[in-house]
């Protein structure tokens, strides 16, 4: 069942709401992704420039582009220039789909079946990534359909403001039965300020490592049957509280 259309009188006890990162943790596409968006800042005369570590507040393109080109410019973007730079980068990722193959987290077409099977469950999608290449990886991987909620950083600049309004779009609010799956810290750390769960899935050890305890984390998807029955038992109605990492 796709979240977009549930209603919030249908939130309730034994629903849940999962909210998907794509990049990383539904599809293997984070190298290919950041190619195409390294060659389009080089195109705007970007290339090798790097921001200041503390302007990067948000973990997305439209964070990383306006940031970038400040570096580089002594300016932000107008916004003529950030729409020609978000088509540039389409384009470029566009072309590299043409020779390279996106695949998924493992176990990602098994899961996403045993998923819709599960009457108590709706997904959507928030990427830090702008939505034309976003809404590619997702058509790649046969996840997209014409009511599937995604939202991007075309839209919102911010993780927060990216899962928000995913959660929205679905008739859903921020709160314990909203899970944010995800492979970055930076997932954590959203879902925390939101009030909402995370999964940990398919991130690297080190970020592990900074994850309070009872934050739940998977290798891939392959675990179904435990992935499943996590959100099956979610009793807690407390979310775990954002820790300073």
């Amino acid at each position: 069942m796709n979240a977009s259309t549930t209603p919030d009188s249908a939130i309730g006890q034994g629903s849940v709401l999962l909210v998907f990162d794509i990049d990383g943790t539904v599809c293997e596409s984070t190298e290919v992704h950041e190619r195409a968006f390294a060659s389009a800042l080089a195109e705007y005369g970007c290339g090798g420039v790097q921001p200041p570590e503390e302007a990067l507040v948000h973990y997305t393109d439209a964070c990383y582009y306006r940031e970038t080109f400040r570096a580089a410019h002594g300016r932000v973007p107008t916004e003529d220039e950030f729409t020609a730079f978000e088509a540039r980068f389409s384009a470029l990722f566009q072309v590299l789909l043409t020779r390279e193959t996106l695949l998924p987290v493992a176990g990602v077409a098994r899961f996403f079946r045993a998923l819709e099977a599960m009457s108590s469950a709706q997904w959507c999608f928030a990427t830090g990534s702008f939505r034309d290449a976003a809404k590619r990886k997702l058509e790649t991987l046969g996840l997209v359909q014409d009511a599937t909620v995604l939202v991007s950083a075309s839209e919102f600049e911010s993780r927060e403001a990216i899962v928000e309004a995913a959660v929205a779009a679905c008739g859903w609010r921020c709160g314990p039965q909203v899970y944010l799956v995800g492979d970055g810290l930076w997932d954590y750390r959203a879902a925390a300020r939101l009030g909402v769960r995370c999964i940990a899935m398919n991130m690297p050890a080190d970020q592990q490592a900074a994850l309070p305890r009872e934050v739940p984390r998977f290798a891939d998807f392959r675990n179904v049957r435990g992935i499943l029955q996590l959100l099956r038992t979610a009793a807690d109605p407390t979310p775990p509280m954002l820790d300073d990492v």
